[in-house]
């Protein structure tokens, strides 16, 4: 019967509320003891969300250490060949050696005007020359100083590659956590929406039989107790008397108005035949005397 029905449902009901709360409870400390967190951004977990930003940023010091490490050869190689410093950007701008290369044009100017004049055995050609080949030396020295600096910083480049590369690795290993623990966490979040759905069926099935049964309680509230009116609110006596009243009076208006107007037609209309009838009365005496 309904009321049977009802009475196996409502334990099972409750005891099922309690489930859902403790299977809903279990899937929240899971997710927050093993990390399973999400991102505001786009709903990721965090160690995936890091592991794209960290893979996408170690791309960086990567070009960053290629470029470093070509510049750093192109200048080996000029210094090993004697070639000119010239057409490599980081000597060329670099504020020593464009001031080393201004007093070496400059003395190579004076250099190129004295030979007309002076042998190279001169003291004085001797002493430009000596001063030209310390320029040299001094242009060379900053160029290797500068491959000093370039090589300093491939090499923090690289360790900051190399953090980089071991974070990732760390995140990699944590991702691979993360996806085993996702598998616990997707099987107890299908608990608790079982559970959930469950518990949904049984309420909807109670509140059937009870309805069924005429058992189902309106869910209502006492707010003020009511209190019985001393005088009938609808209808109204005086108003209503009142407004009857006039109403009458309106509508006799009119048809006494209209009686009186349809009086004093006919009264007209019949002193109009009178006259009509008794004029040839008249013309008939007055012929007959005229006869």
């Amino acid at each position: 019967s309904q009321q049977s029905a009802t009475e196996w449902l409502d334990p099972r009901i409750t005891e099922l509320e309690s489930a859902v709360s403790q299977k809903e409870a279990a899937v929240a400390d899971f997710r927050a003891s093993e990390d399973l967190l999400r991102s505001n951004d786009n709903d990721a977990l965090l160690a995936t969300q890091q592991l794209s930003q960290i893979s996408t940023e170690l791309s960086r010091p990567k070009s960053q250490r290629a470029s470093a490490e070509a510049n750093v050869e192109a200048i080996r190689r000029a210094l090993e060949n004697g070639t000119s410093l010239d057409v490599i950007p980081n000597v060329v701008e670099s504020n020593l050696v464009q001031r080393l290369r201004e007093r070496e044009v400059a003395l190579q100017s004076q250099i190129s005007d004295l030979s007309v004049t002076l042998l190279p055995n001169h003291p004085r050609m001797k002493s430009l020359n000596s001063q030209l080949l310390n320029l040299q030396r001094q242009i060379r020295s900053a160029a290797e100083n500068i491959v000093n600096s370039l090589e300093g910083n491939v090499a923090s480049i690289r360790q900051a590659e190399a953090d980089l590369a071991n974070e990732i690795l760390d995140l990699k290993s944590e991702a691979a956590r993360v996806d085993e623990k996702l598998v616990e966490l997707r099987a107890k979040e299908r608990e608790a929406e079982t559970a959930r759905n469950l518990l949904a069926e049984y309420k909807s099935r109670s509140l059937e039989a009870k309805s069924r049964a005429g058992l189902a309680q309106t869910d209502a509230e006492i707010i003020s107790p009511a209190s019985l009116p001393v005088e009938p609110y609808f209808p109204k006596v005086i108003p209503f008397t009142g407004a009857g009243t006039v109403a009458a009076m309106l509508l006799t208006c009119p048809c006494i108005i209209a009686g009186s107007l349809l009086t004093n037609a006919g009264f007209a209309h019949a002193q109009a035949g009178q006259y009509s009838r008794t004029e040839p009365y008249f013309d008939e005496l007055e012929l007959a005397h005229m006869l």
